[in-house]
């Protein structure tokens, strides 16, 4: 019986996410694999998921010791995956906003930890700006970044 409980489970998630087109055309340009067909009570939008590659222009560490925040200019660099929000523009779809879960990789290394890396979460407007915040697991620090970011 859990059997055949876990197998519906499964079947029912697999038609469920097969059934979202959110997916389609991860790694395709999102000019080739969006199609925007306005009829009277259709929506004109789409989200997609995309993948992100993220250059911090400049990241703020809140240091607990000095009780202070510190800033980096060209600290680190991210990748990870977006949730990209696409309208019809006049040469195509156009990338208004979106949402980022990265994970950065720190472009300087200490004396003592080496080079660092933690998560993000950031919101990119109107199509490269992005900001948001995460936590550094090495040196154990939150942190606020405003940098671009590219979704394929």
């Amino acid at each position: 019986m859990r059997k055949l409980i876990a197998i519906l489970i499964l079947v029912t998630l697999s038609v469920a996410v097969s059934a979202q087109s959110k997916w389609d055309g991860f790694f395709q340009p999102a000019s080739s694999t969006l199609s925007f067909t306005k009829a009277p009570g259709e929506k004109s939008y789409q989200f997609k998921f995309r993948p992100a590659a993220e250059m911090t222009a400049v990241q703020m560490m809140y240091d607990k010791a000095e009780k202070k925040w510190t800033s980096s200019s060209f600290h680190s660099a991210g990748i990870g995956l977006g949730l990209q929000h696409y309208v019809q523009g006049i040469n195509g779809p156009i990338n208004n906003y979106g949402f980022n879960a990265l994970l950065m990789l720190d472009a300087t290394p200490t004396e003592d930890k080496g080079a660092g890396f933690g998560l993000a979460a950031t919101m990119n407007i109107p199509n490269f700006v992005n900001f948001g915040g995460g936590y550094n697991f090495t040196f154990k620090k939150p942190y606020i970044l405003l940098g671009a970011v590219y979704n394929f």
